[in-house]
C-alpha cells in the first residue's frame, strides 16, 4: 500500500485520473436545485466520492458509479458504531446493514468483471497479494470496505472545511485566487474561442499560501490519536510513569492546540501559519503537526489526499463563487466521529454555487505535469 501511494508513477497516474474525473464533475457544477443551491458538505461528498474512487478503482468499472454502492457506503459510515456491535444489524442499523450488503455485492461484481485490471496500482497490488495467499473473491470484496474508508471519510470533510475557511475570508480568497490565476495560461484560436490551461503541479509548488491553508485546516479540525506501545518503563518530566507494555495514545487535537508549541495564536485559525510570510513567528516543529499520524502508522494515502484537496480548491477558486444562503458564513457545530480523524459537522452549510461571470464560455484544461509534485507535510 505504501509503495503504490508514495510519490512516483502510481501516484501520478491516480492523481491524473482524479483530476480528469474532477474536471468532468465540475464542468458544470450539478446540484439538485436550479439555482445552484446545495449543502457544502453534501456537494463535496458527492464530488470526492466519485472522483476519488475513479482514481483508485478505475473510471471504466468503478463500483461507486452504482448509486446503491455510493449511498450504501455512506449509510455504513453513519451506522458504523452499531454495525460494529455485530448484534442483529438488520434490526439496530437497518440502513447501514443494507448499505453494507450493497457495497459487498458491488465489489464482488467489480472483481467478477476483472475490474482490477483497469484499476490503480494499489488495487492491482492488493488483489495479487490477496490471491497469492488464497483469499477468496468474496473476502477481497469485503476487504475493500477498508480501502473505501481510507479513501473517503477524511478527505471529504478536509476538503469541505478548507473551502469553508477559504470562502468565508474574502481577503484570503482574493489573495489565493490571484496567486492561482498567475499560473493560468490563456490560449486562443482563430475563431476567438479561449481556453485556459492550468498545470496543477505548478500551483502545488508555487502557491504556498494555499498549501498552508489546508495544513492549518487540518491542524484545527484533526481529532486523530497516534497509538504507541511502551517498550520500556519510562518517566516523562519526572511526573508521568509509563509502564512497559502499556498502550499510549497521542491525541493530535491536544498537540495542535498547545501555546507552548504554536505560540499565543494556537487557538486561532491562521492560514499563513505554515508559510514564511509570518515574520517573527516561531518555526513550526515538524513533529507537532500530526494530521496524518506519524512513524510506521503514518497515513499511506496522505500524498493523494493532499493532492485531491488542493485540486478541488484550485478548480473551485478559478471557476466558481460560493455564497452562504443565509447571508453570512457561520461555522456549524461539529463533533468527532468514530471512523474519522477530522471533526464532522452536525449540520450542513447551505450554499449557492455561481459560475464566475468574467470567464463566460471559456474552456478550461487542467493537467497534472510530469514533475511528480505532491502536496504534503511530513
Amino acid at each position: 500500500m505504501h509503495v503504490t501511494l508514495a510519490p512516483g508513477e502510481d501516484l501520478d497516474t491516480s492523481t491524473k485520473v482524479f483530476l480528469d474525473s474532477l474536471s468532468r464533475l465540475l464542468d458544470p457544477v450539478r446540484t439538485d436545485s436550479n439555482d445552484g443551491t446545495t449543502g457544502l458538505f453534501t456537494f463535496i461528498r458527492k464530488v470526492i466520492t466519485q472522483a476519488s474512487t475513479d482514481a483508485i478503482y478505475g473510471p471504466s468499472k468503478n463500483p461507486f458509479h452504482e448509486p446503491a454502492v455510493e449511498s450504501g457506503f455512506w449509510a455504513i459510515d453513519k451506522d458504523f458504531a452499531y454495525l460494529g456491535l455485530n448484534v442483529l444489524p438488520d434490526v439496530i442499523a437497518p440502513k447501514g446493514s443494507r448499505g453494507r450488503k450493497a457495497l459487498f455485492q458491488g465489489m464482488r461484481k467489480y472483481y467478477d468483471q476483472n475490474g482490477q485490471e483497469s484499476a490503480s496500482g494499489l488495487i492491482k497490488a492488493r488483489y495479487e497479494v490477496n490471491r497469492k495467499y488464497g483469499m477468496s473473491i468474496d473476502d477481497i470484496a469485503h476487504f475493500d470496505l477498508a480501502v473505501s474508508y481510507g479513501l473517503l471519510v477524511n478527505t471529504v470533510p478536509a476538503t469541505a472545511w478548507s473551502l469553508f475557511n477559504l470562502y468565508s475570508r474574502p481577503s484570503l480568497l482574493e489573495e489565493i485566487r490571484a496567486s492561482v490565476i498567475s499560473h493560468v495560461r490563456v490560449l486562443s484560436n482563430s475563431s476567438g474561442s479561449v481556453t485556459r490551461s492550468v498545470d496543477m503541479t505548478e500551483i502545488a509548488a508555487g502557491c504556498p499560501l494555499l498549501v498552508s491553508l489546508v495544513q492549518e485546516t487540518l491542524r484545527v479540525q484533526s481529532t486523530n490519536a497516534s497509538t504507541r506501545m511502551v517498550l520500556k518503563d519510562t518517566y516523562l518530566e519526572d511526573s508521568y510513569y509509563l509502564k512497559k507494555g502499556s498502550v499510549l495514545l497521542v491525541p493530535s487535537a491536544e498537540l495542535h492546540s498547545q501555546p507552548s508549541i504554536w505560540g499565543p495564536t494556537a487557538g486561532d485559525f491562521d492560514p499563513w501559519r505554515f508559510t514564511k510570510k509570518r515574520s517573527g513567528a516561531p518555526p513550526v516543529p515538524a513533529s507537532a503537526w500530526r494530521a496524518y499520524g506519524s512513524g510506521a502508522s503514518v497515513c499511506p494515502g496522505r500524498f493523494l489526499a493532499a493532492n485531491e484537496v488542493m485540486m478541488v480548491l484550485v478548480m473551485m477558486t478559478l471557476k466558481y463563487d460560493l455564497e452562504p444562503v443565509q447571508g453570512k458564513w457561520t461555522s456549524p457545530p461539529s463533533r468527532p466521529h468514530i471512523t474519522t480523524s477530522i471533526l464532522t459537522p452536525l449540520e450542513d452549510i447551505l450554499i449557492r454555487i455561481r459560475p464566475k461571470e468574467e470567464h463566460g464560455q471559456d474552456s478550461w484544461y487542467f493537467t497534472w505535469g510530469e514533475s511528480g509534485s505532491v502536496v504534503t507535510q511530513e
